[in-house]
C-alpha cells in the first residue's frame, strides 16, 4: 500500500522574529476591545483557578481536594507571574476606549436565543471565552516571557526547527540557578515558633456556610486575629536592614504592619468565597479612603496614607511591589501579588521605585554591604581594607577596590567588587542583577590591568606592605543572587554572592576560604535536579524547552544561618 513520504518543513523564523512574535501576543488579545473593563473578570477567573490548584496541591489553608484529584506541582509562583502579567497588559493595552467589535466567538444565528442565554457576556463585544484565552496566555506567560527575554539578551537561542516546532537552547548554567534556589532557603519564611490557632475563624465560617450576605457582618475579632497571625508570621522572618529604616513617610516596621493587613484581609476574603459562597470576595476591590480607614486600626493616619502611596501601582512599576491596582474608583488587590515570603524585598523594591525615597534607602543598603568586611574579618590571620583608592602616576583616582582581604603570612590577597542590588523578583530585575555583574567585571578588569602595567598603585592602609610575590584572586560579589550567565562562567574574574560566602564560612585561613568557595559542591543533574522537556504555544509555533525540576525538598539551613539570626 502506498504511503506518503513524510516531508520535513524547515522553520525559517529567526530569534529576533520569534521574540517580536511573542511580544505581540498580549496586544492581540480580543479582551482589549472592552478597554479596561475585562480586568476584574480576568482576575476573578484567575482567583478561581488558583484556589482550585492550591486545593489540589494541599497548600490551601481552608480547602483540600479529594485524594484522586491531588497534585504536587507547587504552582504558587506561576499564579503570581500570571497576575502581574494581567495587570501590566491591562496598563499597556487596555487604555483604549471600548470598541464595538463583535465577539470572537459569535453565537449560532439559528439557536441565538438559547446561545445568548447560556453565554456569559463580560463586556460589550467580549465573551467569556475571550477571558479564558487571556487567562491561558497569562498562565503560559512565565515561560513565554522568559524565552522572549532570553532571545533578546542572547541567553537562549533556537537549537532546531522543524515545521511549526521550535527547540530552544538555554545558555545559562542550570546548576548555578538550582544553587540559587537552594540558597534562597536562607531568606524564606522561618518556621513559626507556635502554630497558628485558626479555630475561632474556622468555626465562624463553618457556622455561616452558604450565606454570602454575612460577608458584611464579619466580627472585628476575626480581622484582629487574622492580622495578629499575619504580623507574627512577618516578624519571625526578620529583616536585613533596621526595622526603623525610612521608606518615605513610614518605617519598614510600620509598612510591615500595613502589609500584614493585606495578607489577613485576603485570607478572610478567600474564606468568604469558599465557605460563604460569596463570588464577589474572589477579587478584593476597595476604595482608597476605605483602605486607609482599615489600615488606621493598626497604624496612624499619615502612615496609612504613605503605605497606600508606596504600594499603589502605576505603569512602569512592578505589580509585585505595588499590588494596589487602580481600577475606576477602586483599588483592586489580587491575592497572588501579596505574599508573606520575601516581604522585605517587596517593600524595599516599592520604596526604591520612587526617586524621592531612594536617598536614605541607598545609604541603608550601603551600610548593609559592609557585611562583606565583617564576614571576611572573621577569618583567622585575615586583614581587611575597604574602599582602597587606586591612583595613577599624577595622583588622579582611577577607581577603588571595594573590599580587599590579605593574608600576609601566606602572601595571598582577595579583591571583591561588591554590588548590592535588591534581590530580583522579576525578569527585568534579574537583568539588572546580570548588568551589575557585567559592570563589576569590567570595572575590576580595568583596575587590575592598570595595576599589572604599573600605571597605577593602590593607596594601601597604613601598615600594609604587600610584596610583589603576593598572589591575587579577583571577584565580583552580589548580595544574594549568583551569576548563571555564560559570560560569568567564561571570565577569569569570578563571581559569587554574600549568601554563598556565608554558607562557606568559617574557614581556617583566607586561602582555604577561597578554595572552599571555588570548589563548593554544585547541585548535580540527575541527583539534585533534572531538566525536563516542556512545551508552550506561541502563535502558530510550538516551542520546546527544558525546565528545572527539583528532586525532593530543598535543604533548609539551620536557624543560626538564617536572616533572622543576622545572616543574609
Amino acid at each position: 500500500m502506498y504511503q506518503r513520504e513524510r516531508v520535513r518543513h524547515t522553520c525559517l523564523v529567526q530569534e529576533a522574529e520569534l521574540a517580536e512574535l511573542i511580544a505581540r501576543m498580549p496586544a492581540d488579545l480580543a479582551i482589549w476591545h472592552s478597554g479596561t473593563d475585562a480586568l476584574p473578570t480576568m482576575l476573578k477567573l484567575l482567583a478561581m483557578r488558583r484556589i482550585e490548584q492550591l486545593a489540589r496541591e494541599g497548600l490551601h489553608p481552608a480547602l483540600r481536594a479529594p485524594d484522586h484529584l491531588r497534585e504536587s506541582t507547587r504552582s504558587v509562583e506561576r499564579f503570581t507571574h500570571a497576575a502581574q502579567s494581567m495587570v501590566r497588559w491591562n496598563a499597556d493595552h487596555g487604555t483604549n476606549r471600548p470598541s464595538p467589535v463583535p465577539p470572537s466567538h459569535p453565537s449560532n444565528p439559528q439557536r441565538g436565543r438559547q446561545r445568548r442565554r447560556g453565554r456569559r457576556t463580560i463586556a460589550r463585544g467580549i465573551g467569556f471565552k475571550d477571558i479564558e484565552i487571556a487567562c491561558d496566555l497569562a498562565a503560559d506567560w512565565e515561560a513565554l516571557d522568559a524565552i522572549r527575554f532570553g532571545l533578546v539578551t542572547g541567553d537562549v537561542s533556537i537549537r532546531d526547527a522543524r515545521g511549526r516546532h521550535i527547540w530552544i537552547r538555554n545558555h545559562r548554567r542550570a546548576d548555578v540557578e538550582v544553587l540559587d534556589i537552594l540558597l534562597e532557603q536562607v531568606t524564606i519564611l522561618n518556621p513559626q515558633s507556635a502554630p497558628q490557632d485558626l479555630s475561632q475563624i474556622r468555626a465562624w465560617f463553618v457556622a455561616n456556610r452558604g450565606h454570602p450576605h454575612r460577608v458584611h457582618d464579619l466580627p472585628e475579632s476575626l480581622r484582629r486575629s487574622a492580622w495578629r497571625d499575619a504580623h507574627a508570621m512577618l516578624e519571625e522572618q526578620g529583616t536585613s536592614v533596621p526595622s526603623d529604616t525610612d521608606l518615605g513617610g513610614l518605617t519598614l516596621d510600620e509598612a510591615r504592619a500595613c502589609y500584614a493587613v493585606l495578607i489577613a484581609q485576603l485570607f478572610i476574603n478567600e474564606l468568604c468565597a469558599i465557605h460563604l459562597e460569596s463570588e464577589a470576595s474572589l477579587v478584593w476591590g476597595i476604595k482608597p479612603h476605605n483602605l486607609q480607614r482599615l489600615l488606621q486600626r493598626y497604624v496612624d493616619a499619615p502612615v496609612a496614607r504613605a503605605f497606600v502611596d508606596l504600594t499603589r501601582y502605576a505603569k512602569g512599576r512592578s505589580p509585585v511591589s505595588a499590588p494596589l491596582i487602580p481600577h475606576r474608583d477602586l483599588l483592586m488587590i489580587p491575592a497572588p501579588l501579596v505574599s508573606p515570603v520575601g516581604f522585605e524585598r517587596t517593600l524595599l523594591r516599592a520604596a526604591s521605585a520612587d526617586p524621592g525615597r531612594t536617598g536614605g534607602l541607598g545609604r541603608v543598603l550601603g551600610d548593609r554591604a559592609r557585611r562583606w568586611g565583617q564576614r571576611l574579618r572573621s577569618i583567622p590571620e585575615c586583614e581587611v581594607a575597604e574602599r582602597v583608592r587606586v591612583k595613577d602616576a599624577t595622583g588622579r583616582t582611577l577607581g577603588d577596590l571595594d573590599v580587599v582581604a590579605w593574608d600576609r603570612t601566606r602572601a595571598f590577597a582577595v579583591v571583591f567588587e561588591t554590588k548590592w542590588p535588591i534581590d530580583a523578583a522579576t525578569l527585568v530585575e534579574g537583568a539588572k542583577v546580570d548588568a551589575h555583574f557585567a559592570s563589576g567585571r569590567k570595572q575590576l578588569g580595568q583596575v587590575r590591568d592598570a595595576l599589572a602595567s604599573r600605571n597605577a598603585t593602590p593607596d594601601w592602609p597604613r601598615g600594609w606592605d604587600l610584596p610583589e610575590s603576593t598572589a591575587f584572586s579577583w571577584w565580583v560579589g552580589s548580595a544574594q543572587q549568583l551569576d548563571s550567565t555564560a559570560a560569568g562562567s567564561d571570565s577569569d574574574i569570578r563571581t559569587t554572592s554574600l549568601r554563598l560566602v556565608e554558607q562557606v564560612l568559617p574557614q581556617p585561613n583566607l586561602r582555604a576560604f577561597i578554595d572552599a568557595l571555588v570548589s563548593f559542591p554544585m547541585p548535580q543533574q540527575g541527583a539534585d535536579f533534572d531538566l525536563v522537556p516542556r512545551q508552550v504555544e506561541a502563535g502558530r509555533y510550538v516551542l520546546h524547552f527544558d525546565a528545572i525540576e527539583m528532586h525532593g525538598k530543598p535543604p533548609v539551613p539551620p536557624p543560626e544561618r538564617r536572616r533572622s539570626a543576622g545572616w543574609t
